[in-house]
Order: structure tokens, then C-alpha cells, then sequence
């Protein structure tokens, strides 16, 4: 039958690759170390992972054949501690209920499991005292509240740390084995480390948190079947893990639609796809609501599908394409007064006439001064179109879409400028090298400007905005 006695006796790994892991005791000796060649031995190789103290091959040995565990180093190179003591070379050290025994860089606490400790429990830890905890990553917690910080900025760092082993063990060296991570908590390592910070007594709320943009998304219809998308982006401005869902109101939408549609947990952000299709007939604005839940709260997007020939309000959650740069040019035209008008057009003429006065000044031949140079122009124009389409873009779209606005500004700029240096050669050819003064280039934008109103009448109804 097997000692009573023996079988209660275990070592709990404090600080090590598996902190928790527990190995029992059997009567008689045991040898602990990192290669023994005992029958009756515990190896703690797997436990030593990349602390730089070794322990021996033969480190130590415990004899456990009176009821009461005692341990004796085995001449072992650095040595074997009890409670931060050494045990003298050739002598036995009695073990007790929570004594904590050092071999190289692990440690071990001696469990009496269905036994009384032979000396008090040790006082309750105080959450507030001071610590220092250096994680190997460069980020040092002086505080719960930092730890906190270090999971919004280097989550898949701190989980390493967590799931190693190694973040219990620098709390259990500073005396915090009560806040550190339990090794038994179920789930992913992402869920053990959301659980931990949860436990934590933080001075601050750890929960998630719910943020997200833009909360309107127009689209306009087109071609029946035609598939258009934006994005919403979901945000999480908490600690911990938001975990919701998103659904549709009413329920069977069928030209709406959302990706991804299972249920999504996050740590930082997500950006949710939103569909909308063209049915067959659209003679009113439809409109339909995604529904974001969460346990960091909740929110509602509004989704709109215009009729054709209607533009959406885009001000809110359109994602602009470079193709599509042209359209409604007469429905954002037809808003503009006629004093808007002329005044845009007296300056734009002025302007020009002072770029081709510049353009004129390049050319190096003193019979060609005033005629203006169509490579000078196109650089030029090229160069203002590219920072006016990517201002543009970025205002009302995303950073992404700046490339493609630059791109299509330059372009424009290029033609604009043949179209501006040929007119301004005809003018030259016409009317000699003086060409027009800038009041003639005036009354020429004053003239477009007229022109504009007759072929694009103004419509009363809210100014565009800039």
C-alpha cells in the first residue's frame, strides 16, 4: 500500500517554463536536476528555458522517508537554496509547507496537499506596494495599470511573455505569485491573457471599449446587379478583448450586406465591408441600418441607397475612386451663384495670364519671350494637379486614396496645360508677342464664367462646400 505520507508531498514550479506544474514526491529519495540518471528522479530541464543560472545534471536530492521531505545539495557547481539560504555542503535542510527551493534559475515550492503548514500563511499581497517588473521586450510595469498600457501597445509580446511562463515568474520573484497568471486558465492564449488583465487591481477600467467610423454610408444606385463597397472601421479603444457581432435592420435586406458576418473578437481593429447591390427598380432613397454589438458597447451605422441621378451626401463614409472623379460635374455645377461664378473666373483668368507671363520668361531666345512653352506648362500644371487631386482624395476619402487623386491631378494638369498654352499661342499669333494684358485674361474668365451660366443655369439650394 502505498505511504499516505509520500503521496500528499509535491513541488509546485514558482518560477519556470510551466509556473503551476506540479511533480509529486514519492517516499524515499529523489534526485532533482537537469539530466539525472536515477530511477527515482525528477529532470527539470524543460523548466529551465533561457535563464542564464544552469543547474546541475545532479542537483540535488530529497529524501522523503521519515513523513517530513528534507533536501541536500549534490556538490552541484552554483549551489542549492531554501528560502534564499544555502544548503551547506554535506548537510540536510529540512523542507515545510511553502519553503521555496532554488536550483539554477527555477524555483520550487514544497506543497503539503491535505496537511496543515507548519508555519502561518504569509500575509495577504498588497496591491499597492512598489514593484518593478522589466519584461524581456524593454517595457517596464511599476504599476497594474501599466501592464495595461504595455498590452494596448505590444499585446502579442505580453501574451508571449504570459504563455511562457516567464510573467509569472518576475512576479513570483517580486512577491506577486498572487496576481500572477493562473497556467490552468482555459481557452486561447489570447483569452488567458484577456482573463489575466481582467483580475488585475487596476486603478482604471480594463474593459473593452467600442469606437467606430464613419456612422453614414451613402451609396448611389447604377446598373441593375452592380455591386458597390465601402468600409466601416470598428475600433477598440479598451484593454481587453472586444467581442460582438454586427447584423442588419430589417433582417432581410436583401441588397445590403456585410463581411465578415460570424461573430468577431479584436484586440486593436477591424474593418467591416459593407455591400450594397442595385436592385431592378430604386424611385426612392432606401435606406437600412448596420447594428454593431459588443461588450464595450454598442452603435448603429446608417446605410442609404439614393436613387439614380441623385448624389449621396459626401461628407460621410464615401471611399471616392479615381474613375468616378467626373460625375455630377453638372450637379455640383448647377448650386454655384452667378457672383460665385464670376468671381472664380476673373481670378482663374488672372492667374493664367500670369502663368503664361511666367512660361513666356523661360524661354531663353528673346524673339520667343512671351510665347508660351508647352514642356515649362505641363510641369507646372502637373505639379499643382498632383497636390490639389491628393488633397482632394485624402479629404474626401482615405490616406489610401491619395496615390490614385495625385495621379489623376497630375493628369489633369498636364492636359490643362496644353489646353491653356495653345490658347495662349492663338492669342499671341493673333495679336502679336504682347499677347493679352492681364485684364484681357480677366475679361476672358469673366466670359467662361457667362458661358457657364447659360449652358448650366443656377439652381437655388444649399452651396457646396468648398
Amino acid at each position: 500500500m502505498a505511504d499516505p505520507d509520500a503521496q500528499s508531498w509535491s513541488l509546485e514550479v514558482v518560477r519556470g517554463a510551466n509556473v503551476g506544474r506540479r511533480f509529486a514526491l514519492q517516499r524515499g529519495e529523489t534526485v532533482l536536476g537537469n539530466a539525472p540518471d536515477s530511477a527515482a528522479a525528477i529532470n527539470l530541464a524543460d523548466q529551465e528555458g533561457n535563464a542564464p543560472r544552469r543547474m546541475a545534471a545532479r542537483q540535488a536530492m530529497i529524501d522523503l522517508r521519515n513523513g517530513n521531505p528534507a533536501v541536500a545539495d549534490l556538490e552541484s557547481p552554483g549551489g542549492t537554496f531554501v528560502n534564499r539560504r544555502r544548503v551547506l555542503p554535506g548537510k540536510s535542510q529540512p523542507l515545510q509547507p511553502d519553503d521555496v527551493i532554488q536550483l539554477g534559475g527555477v524555483q520550487l515550492r514544497v506543497i503539503a496537499a491535505g496537511r496543515a503548514a507548519t508555519k502561518p500563511s504569509p500575509p495577504p499581497h498588497d496591491p499597492n506596494r512598489p514593484f518593478s517588473v522589466t519584461l524581456p521586450f524593454g517595457s517596464t510595469c511599476r504599476t497594474w495599470d501599466d501592464f495595461l498600457a504595455v498590452s494596448a501597445q505590444k499585446w502579442n509580446e505580453l501574451r508571449q511573455e504570459l504563455t511562457s511562463g516567464r510573467l509569472a515568474g518576475a512576479l513570483a520573484s517580486q512577491g506577486l505569485s498572487a496576481f500572477a497568471p493562473d497556467p490552468n486558465t482555459p481557452g486561447s492564449p489570447d483569452d488567458r491573457l484577456d482573463t489575466w488583465l481582467g483580475a488585475l487591481p487596476t486603478t482604471k477600467s480594463a474593459a473593452p471599449e467600442l469606437a467606430f467610423h464613419p456612422k453614414t454610408v451613402p451609396f448611389r444606385a447604377s446598373a441593375e446587379g452592380s455591386t458597390q463597397e465601402r468600409f466601416v472601421t470598428i475600433t477598440n479603444t479598451g484593454y481587453r478583448i472586444l467581442r460582438g457581432s454586427v447584423t442588419i435592420e430589417p433582417p432581410r435586406c436583401s441588397w445590403l450586406a456585410v463581411v465578415p458576418t460570424e461573430p468577431f473578437a479584436i484586440v486593436d481593429e477591424l474593418r467591416l465591408r459593407v455591400v450594397a447591390t442595385t436592385p431592378a427598380v430604386v424611385t426612392e432613397t432606401m435606406t437600412a441600418t448596420v447594428v454593431i454589438e459588443s461588450n464595450g458597447g454598442g452603435g448603429r451605422v446608417a446605410i442609404t441607397l439614393e436613387r439614380p441621378g441623385k448624389s449621396p451626401d459626401p461628407r460621410e463614409g464615401a471611399t471616392p475612386v479615381a474613375s468616378q472623379a467626373g460625375r455630377g460635374l453638372l450637379d455640383s455645377l448647377a448650386p454655384v451663384s452667378a457672383r460665385k461664378r464670376f468671381g472664380v473666373g476673373i481670378a482663374a483668368g488672372a492667374a493664367i495670364g500670369v502663368v503664361l507671363l511666367l512660361i513666356g520668361q523661360l524661354r531663353p531666345a528673346p524673339a520667343e519671350a512671351l510665347k508660351p512653352d508647352l514642356a515649362a506648362a505641363a510641369v507646372l500644371f502637373a505639379i499643382l494637379g498632383a497636390i490639389g487631386g491628393g488633397m482632394l482624395a485624402n479629404r474626401r476619402g482615405t490616406v489610401e486614396d491619395v496615390p490614385a487623386g495625385s495621379g489623376s491631378g497630375a493628369v489633369a494638369g498636364v492636359l490643362g496645360a496644353a489646353l491653356t498654352v495653345a490658347i495662349g499661342r492663338v492669342i499671341v499669333a493673333n495679336l502679336g508677342q504682347g499677347g493679352l494684358s492681364l485684364a484681357g485674361w480677366a475679361v476672358v474668365g469673366a466670359g467662361l464664367a457667362a458661358a457657364s451660366l447659360a449652358a448650366v443655369p443656377h439652381r437655388t439650394g444649399e452651396e457646396p462646400s468648398a
